[in-house]
């Protein structure tokens, strides 16, 4: 890794530190520079103000979360209905470590509520991680869509987004909420039984036939 890349890497994690226990408003470019044990200067070498230093930290962690939640979609030795049950529960135990991408949840909710505009905005970047979430869930809808009959009429891109909007809104109850640790297991039961019954729903009409 080159020496630039280290500082970079190096300002990034002190920064998720202090975001994470400080939060936005309470952490200064000044706080980040003495606890990274570098200059001022060197902070905005890499990063021009704490806001765009903010939005790269969420961006690393939901780059950290693409690469280990892509393996569930890659892995061509699951079943469409595994590859759905791992990533939906991996994916609320992977961003329940995304500290600062959990902090601008909180900051989006109290946005809508209050009409705030001082917090960051980081839409650009979760709508990135958003379609690359859709177009792998379409993968998978395409391979369940090929057992299906044709005359149920089933709309592929229709589910997507309706699977996209209800795991977006447990972020809220997990994460804003935080009932992440209380309601884990159930969710995790819930979605074993729910993926279960669909394959068995699919699995009998299709020896009906």
């Amino acid at each position: 890794m080159k020496k630039q890349d280290d500082t970079r890497y190096i300002i990034l994690n002190i920064a998720e530190q202090l975001f994470n226990t400080f939060g936005y408003d309470k952490t200064s470019m000044d706080d980040i520079a003495n606890s990274a044990h570098k200059a001022k200067r060197s902070i905005y070498n890499h990063f021009q103000s704490k806001e765009e230093l903010f939005k790269s930290v969420v961006s690393m962690e939901l780059e950290h979360a693409k690469k280990k939640l892509g393996h569930i979609f890659d892995n061509k030795n699951l079943l469409p209905s595994q590859k759905t049950k791992q990533y939906l529960i991996e994916r609320n135990k992977t961003l329940s470590k995304a500290s600062v991408y959990k902090i601008w949840l909180q900051y989006k909710l109290k946005n809508n509520l209050q009409y705030a505009t001082t917090e960051p905005n980081i839409n650009d970047i979760c709508l990135q991680f958003d379609r690359w979430e859709h177009d792998y869930f379409v993968s998978i809808v395409k391979d369940i869509s090929q057992v299906l009959d044709e005359k149920q009429n089933f709309d592929s891109e229709a589910f997507v987004n309706m699977l996209q909007m209800i795991i977006k809104s447990m972020e809220t109850l997990f994460f804003v909420e935080k009932k992440y640790d209380e309601y884990n297991q159930t969710y995790n039961y819930m979605i074993n039984l729910i993926i279960d019954s669909i394959v068995y729903k699919i699995t009998s009409n299709n020896s009906a036939k």
